[in-house]
């Protein structure tokens, strides 16, 4: 039995018995992501984000206009430098999707892996373990840093129950969502510079915007629906599983969208 797979230069057949099944192609993506200094690079930035975050907070702690950390609320929005790092695990997820179209390996990898829906699915293990190591190691920063800030301010942060405690595993947990977001978009795009750049530019001014002005609407975008799953104090918009749901919508839709169009064209190796 042989698989046929079509890329710009004509169908070509590899034998079914000399494909990797699709365990060895997710291991092989592991193998790859280790061998690159990407993760490196985007570790270094999230937890430089948090510290940032929280140390620009932390140092205006009972100053005339610095947070109020006598409340709960108060002190959820001291921290909540982790949040950052869901972008992070999204734009990690886009990178390896759209390096194999920067770099043009991306008909080679489909022959590799004996179809195109294989290719794709194993990119996802690899990103959503990326992506959920991203925004657990942004958050456990966070705590580090942004803890002592505020025991130094006289508050005492009970991180184990309550709003807290939710806040924090919803953070944590965000680069799951994040990276099957970042992929879907990254196949969507194709565009390394285009996709990166769109992420950034739409998450932190076009889509703040809506969140800060529009709230009605922005409720319904992804980030209104991560500010519902890490439980943001700052944009209480809905509850967490309507958060979820909203998030999943989006990257399904997009991810079928982005799927449907890469079945469908032509790729080089």
């Amino acid at each position: 039995m042989s698989t046929t797979v079509q890329t710009s230069s004509g169908p070509r057949h590899r034998s079914a018995s000399r494909l990797p099944g699709q365990s060895g192609l997710i291991r092989s993506e592991f193998t790859r992501l280790l061998a690159t200094r990407s993760w490196l690079i985007l570790g270094a930035v999230t937890v430089l984000l948090a510290v940032i975050g929280e140390v620009s907070t932390g140092v205006s702690l009972n100053k005339p206009h610095g947070l109020d950390v006598s409340t709960t609320d108060g002190m959820a929005k001291a921290l909540a430098s982790g949040f950052s790092a869901g972008l992070v695990a999204s734009i990690f997820a886009a990178l390896m999707v759209t390096s194999e179209f920067r770099h043009r390996t991306v008909g080679q990898s489909v022959l590799d892996s004996g179809s195109r829906v294989a290719w794709v699915t194993a990119k996802i293990p690899a990103a959503v373990v990326s992506g959920l190591l991203m925004t657990v190691l942004g958050q456990l920063v966070t705590l580090a840093v942004g803890v002592p800030f505020l025991m130094h301010a006289g508050a005492h942060p009970d991180v184990w129950h309550g709003q807290l405690l939710r806040m924090t595993i919803g953070t944590a947990l965000l680069g799951i969502p994040a990276a099957l977001w970042g992929t879907a978009l990254g196949l969507l795009v194709r565009s390394q510079v285009g996709t990166i750049i769109g992420l950034v530019v739409y998450s932190v001014v076009a889509e703040a915007a809506v969140l800060q002005f529009v709230p009605a609407v922005g409720r319904w975008l992804p980030g209104g629906a991560q500010a519902a799953i890490v439980d943001d104090p700052t944009l209480p918009y809905h509850n967490t599983l309507l958060g979820i749901a909203v998030y999943g919508m989006w990257i399904v839709i997009t991810g079928f969208i982005a799927v449907n169009r890469f079945l469908r064209s032509d790729i080089s190796t």
